[in-house]
């Protein structure tokens, strides 16, 4: 597969789901920078503002904006550091979480059947759950690899 081929497939597939996670009214309220951060502190929590602002490649003012503004709103709350005062500690507050919970609790092979419809056999139902499994340990493994200790 060329590399066009894969970002063709992996954005279809990120667009298709951003949709369902994420509805579209909330889409327009947050601008993009604000939904990478939150996703980010929902996927990783606990993360100092300087460290999500690293791991997404951010500029750091650009991070404590978003996390300014969605505290605001009550989507995210900042714990102090047990071992450094100074640090806060992001976390998504219960009321974000419960907006999630719904659309983050259909099955894997319902997504896999509203996307694909009956097009998709039970063979390449298995083949893309090893290959997403398959990814996301890599994906977990590097972002683990890349903080700081």
């Amino acid at each position: 597969m060329e590399l066009a081929q894969l970002y063709y497939v992996a954005r279809r597939l990120r667009t298709w789901l951003e949709a369902r996670v994420v509805s579209p009214e909330a889409s327009y309220v947050l601008p993009l920078y604000e939904r990478v951060v939150m996703r980010e502190i929902v996927e990783n929590p606990g993360q100092s503002i300087q460290e999500v602002a690293r791991t997404l490649g951010l500029p750091q003012s650009m991070v404590s904006k978003a996390v300014k503004h969605c505290s605001e709103q009550g989507w995210l709350y900042r714990v102090p550091d047990s071992r450094d005062r100074r640090l806060s500690r992001l976390a998504p507050s219960a009321e974000w979480i419960k907006t999630l919970a719904a659309p983050l609790a259909t099955s894997e092979s319902d997504i896999w059947r509203q996307l694909f419809g009956s097009s998709l056999s039970k063979t390449d139902e298995v083949a893309l759950h090893q290959a997403f499994t398959r990814l996301y340990q890599l994906f977990k493994l590097q972002e683990t690899e890349a903080r700081p200790q």
